[in-house]
């Protein structure tokens, strides 16, 4: 497929029970211009299975197979695969719309968006799971449909209490995604939080689509229902630190507004990793090698912080009572300026790596145009050629139909030469008849002439005599006719 529209990225493991209904709702999707890139992340039930039946009914199916690493790495895997000029990230227990990336295609493309928003509903495998509906609401009382920057419409939603950290909520422009290198935090859950995060906050051209097109299946064993564990304190405490690094990129650019609910969203990460890390057993609040070298951040941040609140709005007002300095915030934020000092060098470095990762970009973009422009020009020769390669073939059937023309009158003409050939040799033979005739003739004509002068004298006619004495009776009848002619000529 030449113009790929939306790619459409589907981490599967262990699915099995669930994949087909996802699948069938996105290979029906009413957009036909699309790439369905499958991530079997290492499953061990039926999941493969399905989707080599699916890949073999459907062109537009790739289906690329690697261990367990998670989530965030088969995401990451698929933005590198992606050809199109969208991209939209799906759950392969889930149901999208059948006119839903349609839809959001149309509008992305009319207002040239980074990322559009679109909401969702709820269904539940188990009845019994109704009564917890309110956790899982991704609808929007609000329409936000016209073109904000990534910032503003992040305080809007986030002042309503209506910005969702869910990428399948979340229709995303590749060009703006690769240009930023945006990649999910690799190993952790919860990495949705960061990267939207990261995201919105980068976009200069965003906007909201009022429609739920994405159904969510609320189900058992899932990691949004799993009970609470290390990882999901540990989880919190990473996007913790991913987001604070995308805030001192993009703090510069953001209004008082705007940082303030960039900071309460930051917050409520490590908030929600201080308290599920609180209420742990004993037994399962030890994890050096998860932890690694973000060890002495974790024990001072979210293990023995200076104090526990118990929401972000708690800790943000807390922060910010202490002074509106800029300096002293970010201090505070990190409770100890050592802190600060210590994580923002390290995001300085990640932020070195990122510009090095951008420049590479720009240069394979740069190169990318010029491998466009040799392709435009290629086809421009090819194009060329290909007409004189039709003219010369009108010319080409024009000289074989005259090489026929001439073949054929050839072969009348050796035909001919064959008939005048036989002519000849039928000439030449009768002209030799009548050359040994004429020969004959003069002979016989010189001896008439002896005879005929032999005749006028006396000797003549002795010589008749003679010949009737010695019987050459027929000699001399032939004679004395060609005399006898002679003299009846001259008579005349």
């Amino acid at each position: 497929m030449s113009d790929i529209k939306v790619s459409v990225i589907m981490p599967v493991y262990n699915t099995d029970n669930y994949l087909t209904a996802a699948l069938e709702s996105i290979c029906n999707q009413s957009l036909k211009e699309i790439e369905i890139i499958c991530i079997n992340d290492g499953s061990t039930d039926n999941s493969l299975n399905i989707l080599e039946v699916f890949a073999q009914r459907d062109a537009r199916i790739f289906v690329h197979t690697q261990k367990n690493e998670g989530v965030s790495c088969a995401r990451n895997v698929g933005i590198g695969l992606a050809k199109g000029r969208y991209i939209y990230f799906m759950d392969s227990d889930d149901v999208l719309a059948e006119n839903a990336l349609s839809s959001l295609f149309e509008k992305a493309e009319k207002e040239k968006l980074d990322v559009l928003y679109l909401d969702a509903d709820v269904f539940f495998d188990d009845v019994s799971m109704k009564n917890e509906a309110e956790r899982f609401n991704y609808s929007r009382k609000k329409e936000y449909s016209g073109v904000y920057t990534g910032a503003a419409l992040f305080r809007l939603m986030s002042n309503e209490g209506e910005y969702f950290a869910t990428p399948w909520s979340q229709f995303f422009s590749s060009e703006h995604l690769k240009r930023n290198a945006i990649l999910f935090h690799p190993g952790v859950i919860h990495e949705d939080n960061a990267f939207t995060f990261e995201a919105i906050l980068k976009a200069k051209r965003v906007s909201h689509i009022n429609q739920p097109f994405f159904h969510r299946r609320i189900r058992e064993n899932s990691i949004m229902t799993s009970k609470l564990s290390f990882k999901n304190a540990y989880g919190y405490f990473v996007s913790y630190i991913d987001m604070f690094r995308v805030f001192t990129e993009v703090e510069s650019e953001l209004s008082e507004e705007e940082k303030d609910a960039a900071l309460a969203r930051i917050g409520q990460n490590l908030v929600n990793a201080q308290n599920i890390y609180a209420a742990l057993p004993e037994d399962e609040t030890d994890f050096e090698a998860t932890l690694g070298s973000y060890r002495r951040f974790f024990d001072r941040l979210v293990v023995k912080p200076g104090k526990s609140y118990k929401s972000a709005e708690e800790w943000k007002k807390t922060v910010l009572k202490h002074s509106q300095d800029k300096e002293k915030l970010k201090a505070k934020l990190e409770l100890t300026k050592e802190n600060y000092e210590t994580v923002k060098n390290y995001f300085e470095s990640l932020k070195v790596k990122n510009k090095a990762v951008t420049e590479n970009y720009e240069q394979l973009k740069l190169h990318h145009e010029k491998l466009k422009g040799y392709k435009s020009a290629v086809d421009g020769k090819y194009e060329s050629l290909k007409n004189d390669y039709s003219e010369l073939s009108e010319k080409n059937k024009e000289l074989l139909a005259e090489l026929e023309r001439i073949t054929a009158e050839y072969q009348q003409l050796s035909g001919k030469n064959k008939s005048l050939a036989l002519d000849y040799d039928r000439l030449s033979e009768e002209y030799n008849e009548l050359t040994e005739t004429g020969r004959r003739l003069s002979e016989n004509l010189e001896e008439i002439e002896n005879i005929y002068e032999k005749l006028k004298s006396t000797k003549g006619r002795r010589f008749i005599i003679s010949c009737f004495e010695n019987g050459y009776r027929y000699t001399i009848k032939r004679c004395l006719l060609a005399f006898f002619g002679r003299l009846f000529k001259k008579k005349r």
